[in-house]
């Protein structure tokens, strides 16, 4: 099924998220806060369907949304590939090089009003990169600037950071090199607002203050922080109970296994989308057991286990998933992890997970295989009933307390624990969970995200209060390198997002202006005025 695109097939499931989407929306519809509506995000880079935004419009007015102004968002590249619609206004991401993206805007919208509807004043981090993203305040004030200079409007990307939970984290593949690159749990972004709901004030005061010199009265001049207490009464907890995910596996993939000849990709596995699949072969008699095992094609990371011991872990960047194997095994099995699919451009469509090609050992294309779908984002379907998930609670209920200590942990394995929140203290508050290893983790049954200690930057998770209770909580981490874990977590007062890039001192010269009451005088306008500001 081609998605984004004027095909019924896809439209039909468009119409039914967007007709349950418009009551939750529609309190804030006639007369109230909703002034704009975005249609599409970076379709440009995808493909553009003049045609398939047009039926959008066209749909949002039937269920009474005609007031508001459409819009669709694109890269400033992107957008000159999208043709126009009429009554649905055109924007663009900005990064960097304000007046040469709106240039671009330009040549497809040579005229009416100019949105940077995504002003990024931070982004997102990767797992492996060697800091945070933060933007310098310096450079968040040059951006606000240059966009008021041009007299466009803007929205700050992200005025809030969030956290994506559960498997929804995402990737990015790089055009040039076509590697795989997932984005880690927090989507922090270094907003004005962060995760937990907390201002980070300078920064607010930073694009507020451009504003508000401007004569932008609308301004507020100070923002009410959010009252977040973190658990103060719980420094570790001890997992004590556990089991290999293989002893489990009848509770942690509830289908019926695929029997194939070959491997099947994880989309042919029971519908799969996310999470796991499980590649099983069971060595026949006389089958040869040893020698150069090869995997042709890694979606994206795969555990080779063998006598219940992981052996070797492949990632989708490797430049070849080969191993030797040197003792033999009645089974072979290969745990496939989905770390995120690309959210933008034409790779979205032809990502495949799992195994992708044959697997052969000693030369000879191993067949027969059994495929056990660990759909553990089942967990996260059904949103408003977050404290009854019912695969992760009867994989929590077949754990049990053991003397084996980290240190002899060789294969995935489910992790849990529970602490205890005291009657009379309060307990709407967050907390943030620091786990070793690399895995994902869940409380009261929802899906917190996924950790990478080792790879980083990030090295806390977000636990919302929404999830917490007063008396016992429930922890439950799946440890895919227990070898790295020592059987415990750590609960931060604040999040590790990773080492910030370094604020530099530019912008205080910008602050001791506003200190003063001066007014900055953002330049002249008229070398802008060639972009067109007519707003007919």
């Amino acid at each position: 099924m081609r998605v984004r695109d004027y095909n019924a097939a896809f439209l039909d499931r468009v119409d039914r998220f967007h007709n349950a989407l418009a009551e939750k929306v529609r309190p804030f519809g006639e007369g109230r806060p909703l002034i704009a509506m975005q249609l599409e995000h970076n379709l440009g880079s995808f493909g553009d369907s003049p045609e398939y935004v047009s039926y959008l419009k066209t749909a949002w007015i039937k269920r009474g949304f005609e007031s508001q102004l459409f819009f669709t968002l694109d890269t400033p590249d992107g957008v000159q590939n999208t043709a126009p619609v009429p009554g649905v206004l055109k924007s663009i991401s900005i990064q960097k090089d304000t007046v040469e993206s709106f240039r671009k805007l330009r040549t497809v919208q040579p005229t009416g009003p100019l949105f940077a509807a995504e002003l990024k004043i931070g982004d997102c981090d990767k797992w492996g990169d060697v800091v945070h993203f933060t933007r310098e305040n310096s450079d968040v004030l040059r951006l606000v600037k240059e966009v008021v200079v041009l007299r466009a409007s803007l929205n700050v990307h992200m005025f809030a950071g969030g956290s994506t939970f559960g498997m929804y984290n995402g990737a990015m593949i790089d055009s040039k090199t076509k590697k795989h690159y997932p984005y880690v749990s927090s989507h922090d972004y270094d907003g004005i607002v962060d995760e937990t709901k907390n201002l980070r004030r300078v920064k607010y005061e930073v694009v507020a203050g451009v504003l508000s010199s401007q004569g932008f009265s609308w301004v507020p001049e100070t923002l009410e922080e959010f009252s977040i207490t973190t658990s103060d009464y719980v420094k570790v907890l001890e997992l004590e109970h556990h089991a290999p995910l293989l002893d489990v596996l009848d509770v942690a993939s509830p289908y019926e296994p695929v029997r194939s000849e070959h491997p099947l990709h994880m989309e042919l596995v029971n519908g799969a989308s996310l999470g796991f699949v499980l590649y099983r072969h069971v060595f026949a008699k006389d089958e040869k057991r040893t020698g150069k095992l090869v995997i042709e094609g890694v979606g994206d990371r795969a555990y080779v286990i063998l006598n219940g011991n992981t052996e070797e872990i492949f990632a989708r960047n490797d430049d070849s998933h080969e191993m030797t194997i040197e003792k033999n095994s009645d089974v072979l099995d290969i745990l496939v992890e989905n770390m995120g699919r690309p959210s933008t451009g034409g790779f979205a469509l032809g990502d495949k997970k799992g195994i992708l090609g044959d697997v052969s050992l000693d030369g000879n294309v191993v067949t027969d295989w059994f495929h056990h779908r660990i759909s553990l984002e089942n967990s996260h379907e059904m949103w408003p009933d977050v404290l009854n998930r019912t695969v992760i609670k009867e994989v929590s209920n077949r754990l049990v307390s053991s003397s084996l200590k980290s240190g002899n942990w060789r294969t995935p394995m489910f992790f849990r624990g529970s602490f205890v929140i005291p009657k009379g203290i309060p307990y709407l508050h967050c907390a943030f969970l620091k786990i070793e290893g690399h895995g994902m983790a869940w409380v009261n049954g929802f899906p917190i995200g996924r950790f990478w200690a080792y790879k980083g930057p990030e090295q806390t998770l977000f636990v919302p209060s929404d999830i917490l209770n007063e008396g016992r909580n429930r922890i439950v981490v799946l440890q895919l390198e227990p070898d790295r874990f020592s059987g415990k977590v750590w609960f931060s007062p604040e999040p590790i997002l990773g080492e910030p890039l370094q604020y530099d001192a530019a912008f205080e010269k910008f602050r001791e202006m506003q200190n003063r009451g001066e007014v900055e005088d953002l330049g002249d306008q008229s070398e802008f005025l060639y972009l067109n500001f007519d707003t007919a």
